[in-house]
């Protein structure tokens, strides 16, 4: 996730990388705690929703909503990649932005990005920052229709195999189930590099399965160098 500079000493580690490790160590054991906290959370709420309990669709959910701040943001396959990364920019700065009182300042240290950079993204899109003022609601809402977005797209792709019965008192009890499961949810906000990294993930993971792992047809369509699109499946262990 975060870089560290290392000053390499005569081993080849300084001081800050090893306290670097020893931080991101215990990063990785509050995560996992954190993962197994909503992973219950969604097995209690689904359990009660549906009335089944099926393990796959549990772990795409909280796969899903263990995303953190960028739960709900829309990552849009049918434009190509570099379109479709300035859209997911916009919308997660337009979301800070939203549930902190459209406060560039603060946005701006939460992101790890300049107010000017902030300015000028938003500017490329269709709302300025006076229209998203307009627009603030509270973060507990926010979460929770967040939440109702992602579970209602992951409930359809198990629509043949959940009775009609059952997935009609899911979508009819949305709003009670995601109030439920928002309580388990640690969301601190990512830094911009962060959360294109969480973009670069999930886009990539979708194409390359409409594509069936041909790279150069891939990177064709969404318009990136072959070189380029090879690193990052490798980056996300994709290839």
């Amino acid at each position: 996730m975060n870089k560290f500079q290392q000053d390499k000493n005569p081993e080849g580690l300084s001081e800050e990388s090893n306290i670097s490790s020893d931080s991101q160590d215990n990063m990785n054991d509050d995560s996992k705690k954190n993962i197994d906290k909503l992973l219950s959370a969604v097995e209690f709420s689904m359990q009660k929703a549906i009335g089944v309990k099926i393990d796959e669709l549990n772990k795409d959910i909280t796969e899903k909503l263990s995303r953190g701040s960028i739960i709900g943001i829309h990552v849009d396959t049918m434009l190509k990649f570099k379109d479709a990364k300035k859209k997911f920019k916009q919308d997660y700065l337009k979301k800070l932005l939203t549930t902190n009182y459209g406060n560039v300042s603060l946005v701006s240290k939460l992101t790890k990005v300049d107010r000017r950079s902030i300015h000028r993204l938003l500017s490329r899109s269709k709302k300025d920052l006076n229209k998203i003022r307009e627009e603030m609601l509270k973060k507990d809402y926010v979460k929770k229709m967040d939440i109702s977005f992602e579970l209602s797209g992951i409930l359809e792709n198990y629509k043949e195999i959940i009775h009609p019965k059952r997935l009609e008192h899911a979508y009819s009890n949305m709003e009670e189930t995601s109030e439920e499961i928002a309580k388990s949810i640690e969301e601190e906000p990512l830094t911009l590099k962060e959360a294109e990294d969480e973009f670069e993930k999930e886009y990539l993971t979708q194409v390359f399965k409409e594509y069936k792992g041909e790279v150069k047809e891939l990177a064709k369509k969404i318009k990136l160098r072959y070189e380029t699109l090879h690193r990052k499946l490798k980056k996300f262990g994709l290839i």
